[in-house]
């Protein structure tokens, strides 16, 4: 595994890195557009510079799928100790959810998910929640 490392970037950084490798008559104009979308967005400015040495984005997984996520990465309005004493979970904390929106690689909350736990009254409820895909463990089929 290779060592994380921190990289500092200023605004006209990025700017100028999108304008070589925008391929454009009008490249410096649309860089200029582009520079505070990208950079209001960490994970994207992230990503755009692990593009520009060759990485490759993450797979995204597809809407339906059955995943499985600790319960403490779902929404606040889930009673979480409940919930966790319930059957909906096992004896990690492990839920099944399942992928109903991926909202983009600008958001750092990549995935909508959709699972069932209890609310603070003790009734089952289906939950919408926001995740990253690195707190998504992909259910095999059986």
């Amino acid at each position: 595994m290779s060592k994380k490392i921190t990289l500092e970037l200023e605004e006209t950084d990025l700017f100028n890195a999108l304008k070589t490798i925008i391929k454009h008559e009008n490249a410096e104009e649309i860089a200029k557009l582009l520079t505070p979308f990208i950079g209001g967005s960490p994970d994207c400015t992230k990503w755009l510079f692990k593009l520009l040495y060759g990485k490759k984005l993450p797979d995204i997984i597809p809407i339906g799928t059955l995943c499985l996520t600790n319960v403490n990465n779902l929404t606040y309005e889930l009673d979480k100790v409940l919930t966790k004493a319930s059957d909906l979970c096992d004896n990690e904390g492990m839920i099944a959810c399942t992928i109903s929106d991926f909202r983009g690689y600008h958001d750092w909350k990549h995935f909508e998910v959709t699972s069932q736990g209890l609310d603070g009254s003790g009734n089952q409820k289906t939950f919408k929640s926001y995740i990253m895909g690195d707190q998504l463990e992909l259910l095999e089929e059986f």
